[in-house]
């Protein structure tokens, strides 16, 4: 799974160099998000992938239309949270989670990603 203690090094570091922005920070949340991840910290993982889409919404309600990079994000960002409720045990709440993200925006989020995520 890769060299745990060397990304979370490499997190602190772009939190420090963030400094007091870091707590309002998309990718810090999603960073914390992959540790707690992969430390079982599932419901941790979960509150931090939330976080990060909420931030993720809110930049995009100032801007007047997403980009695809938005959208790519977004589906990485709610995939995650499924796979958090997955491993919760929550298999409704991970299909919902997907589906709304889907119904959302059908063209630019029915990725591959969410798919294989979906149906699997």
């Amino acid at each position: 799974m890769g060299n745990f203690k060397s990304a979370k090094e490499s997190f602190k570091k772009i939190e420090t160099l963030l400094g007091p922005q870091c707590e309002t920070s998309v990718i810090t949340h999603v960073h914390r998000g992959y540790l707690c991840l992969l430390s079982n910290e599932f419901s941790l993982a979960k509150n931090h992938f939330n976080a990060a889409l909420t931030l993720l919404v809110n930049s995009a309600s100032a801007s007047s239309s997403p980009t695809e990079l938005f959208h790519s994000f977004m589906c990485d960002v709610c995939t995650n949270i499924s796979i958090c409720w997955l491993y919760l045990g929550d298999l409704q709440r991970a299909i919902s989670v997907l589906e709304s993200l889907i119904k959302e925006n059908p063209s630019m989020h029915v990725t591959e990603s969410v798919v294989l995520n979906l149906v699997t």
